[in-house]
């Protein structure tokens, strides 16, 4: 490869793409372009397209893909197999287009069969069936590898796939649900060290062997075979060495000076028992590894500590507009207004929802602004006394409706101090028309599947019963504050309502609700027609900006709420398209003819 030629990392801020970024420019290569996924979705084939078409690539290294471990893997594999075809159809299809020299495709161990003999050859493709914890995305790799050896036959392109073994090091995913075993460990450890635990839980027996392989070897390996290799045939990149998770998690106890216990969940499952590459291949070539387990475990610690405060600080300020760009400014204005509790907290973790209900009634000016939302709530379910039936709150979080509402049956995706009962949005646990209510206090843009929950609401909703919803709302001011200053996504451009969603609060949409009722709602009327919007109530930031909300250390006091409602209210004409940043949704289920006649329309009104 020419230094001075362009050069497309996709997926250039993950785990592979970022090393070989870094490999590229330590080796003095100066044109390497590396757009994140808000610049280009590579599953949209109009935009990769037109990518391709301006910055004509000469060479392409596809390593962006949608990963995860067994949790991830298990739990969404259509959103696996169908994103990573995405990926690699549009990547590998554009780079044909563009007349690329050469590409090549990282694939993956877990393509080779479950019972593969160990090592695993590169023959050993197609074999025998695959692990079920990670087929979709198998298939889908298997799927990138065949279509760079059809247009290697078809075309004559010079596209190479590459089999790297599990990897590990800076920028990996360190998301407890959806993180690989290492790096899943490493955060277990540091946590429970820095907590003053006393012991660590592994999944399954430990038993299962592992080969793991650092990153920039892995890096180094990539570029080895750019240079060197040209051939249809897949190639394995590893270390032909393996170790059981117990010894694995030995290591990374004794790096991070973990003085407690290791323990093992032998509910969870295991995987494949043994996984170990056969890389005769790349020996015969000429390159060998060159970093050991242990001074990779050690890199890989240090650098997890040193990002530690950037990965898991509560996430406010995540796009860092204006000067929080400049990381010696972004690192003490976080430190400065981030309630303390919350630093290097998991959005979607227990000890989470209960901070956040703690902080909640301890500043008194943001209790009252949740009791003036709640008290619409309350309001309108005293308008359902002619609506029998029982009260739902979704998602109750850290709130205190039940306070306004006595009856109301509180719940959430897990068990904690005031949730009644675990629910599924998608999946409710009640009858046909056995609800009057349903209240949302900034839940819906949460929800990836916002269809299936309407479906379910209307089908567990007496005639008459309602939905009430506190949510974004997209005016001039709240397009700017959830796009550049809420550390939620938005997405105000996507043509679809559903988005991925591997996590309960750390996965959004803040555009969503006005997508669905103001873009689409046509296209909501007409899929569900049963469902009618009575009311809708725009509010502003100020409240809620002057309140520090739940994630912010400071708070206007209790007694400058009245005034600052004042001033909303004043407010109240610019509020949908000027000033609104919150909104109060209603929705019904409309009455038929022989409802009418039993049953007296409620009277509903905030």
């Amino acid at each position: 490869m020419n230094r001075n030629e362009r050069i497309f990392v996709a997926g250039g801020r993950g785990l592979v793409g970022s090393a070989l970024v870094r490999y590229l420019k330590l080796n003095g290569y100066t044109d390497i372009i590396t757009p994140n996924s808000d610049e280009l979705d590579l599953r949209d084939q109009v935009a990769t397209r037109k990518f391709f078409q301006k910055k004509k690539p000469k060479y392409v290294f596809l390593a962006a893909a949608k990963v995860g471990g067994i949790w991830a893997n298990a739990n969404y594999p259509a959103e696996f197999f169908r994103n990573n075809i995405s990926i690699e159809s549009n990547v590998i299809h554009n780079s044909y287009e563009a007349g690329v020299k050469k590409l090549l495709f990282l694939g993956s161990s877990c393509i080779y069969p479950k019972d593969s003999e160990i090592p695993i050859k590169e023959s050993s493709l197609f074999t025998g069936p695959l692990e079920t914890t990670n087929e979709a995305y198998a298939v889908a790799k298997i799927a990138g590898i065949k279509m760079c050896e059809y247009y290697r036959k078809q075309y004559g392109c010079d596209f190479i796939s590459v089999m790297p073994t599990n990897t590990f090091g800076p920028n990996d995913n360190f998301d407890l649900k959806t993180a690989h075993m290492l790096a899943s460990l490493i955060y277990k450890f540091h946590s429970a060290k820095i907590n003053g635990e006393d012991s660590v839980m592994v999944w399954g027996t430990g038993k299962p062997r592992r080969e793991i392989m650092y990153v920039d070897d892995i890096a180094d390996a990539c570029f080895f075979l750019m240079e060197n290799y040209s051939s249809h045939q897949p190639i394995n990149i590893g270390t032909g060495e393996d170790f059981s998770i117990t010894e694995i998690a030995e290591r990374i106890k004794k790096i991070t000076d973990f003085n407690g216990e290791i323990k093992y969940d032998l509910t969870k499952p295991d995987g494949v028992y043994r996984k170990v590459m056969d890389v005769s291949r790349m020996l015969d070539l000429g390159w060998k590894p060159k970093v050991s387990l242990e001074a990779g475990l050690k890199m890989s610690y240090d650098w997890f500590v040193a990002n530690y405060q950037k990965i898991y600080v509560y996430p406010s300020f995540k796009k860092k507009p204006f000067l929080f760009k400049v990381k010696e400014i972004a690192s003490p204005i976080k430190k400065f207004l981030i309630n303390p509790e919350l630093s290097n907290k998991s959005l979607d973790s227990h000890e989470t929802l209960i901070i956040h209900k703690k902080t909640l009634l301890g500043k008194p000016f943001l209790k009252k602004l949740y009791l003036n939302y709640y008290s619409d709530f309350a309001s309108l379910d005293k308008g359902l006394k002619s609506v029998p039936g029982r009260s739902l709150e979704l998602g109750s979080g850290g709130g205190f409706l039940k306070t306004l509402i006595p009856e109301i049956i509180t719940s959430d995706v897990t068990l904690y101090p005031g949730v009644d009962q675990i629910e599924n949005a998608y999946k409710l646990s009640f009858k046909d028309n056995e609800l009057k209510a349903i209240y949302l206090n900034g839940v819906l843009h949460h929800l990836g599947k916002p269809r299936e929950f309407f479906k379910e609401a209307t089908r567990c909703l007496k005639p008459g019963g309602i939905i009430a919803m506190m949510e974004p709302h997209m005016s001039w001011f709240g397009r700017f504050f959830f796009k550049t200053l809420h550390h939620e996504g938005n997405d105000m451009n996507t043509s679809k309502w559903e988005f991925s969603q591997f996590g309960p609060l750390s996965d959004a949409n803040t555009a969503l609700p006005t997508i669905i009722f103001d873009r689409d709602f046509e296209l909501f009327k007409t899929e569900f027609p049963e469902l009618e919007i009575v009311i809708r109530k725009y509010h502003t930031f100020i409240s809620y900006g002057l309140s520090g909300g739940v994630g912010m250390r400071f708070s206007a006091p209790g007694w400058f709420y009245p005034f600052v409602n004042i001033l909303e209210r004043a407010l109240s004409p610019f509020m949908k398209t000027y000033l609104g940043t919150m909104q109060t949704i209603l929705l019904r289920k409309r009455l038929t003819q022989k409802n009418m006649k039993d049953l007296e329309p409620p009277s509903l009104s905030l």
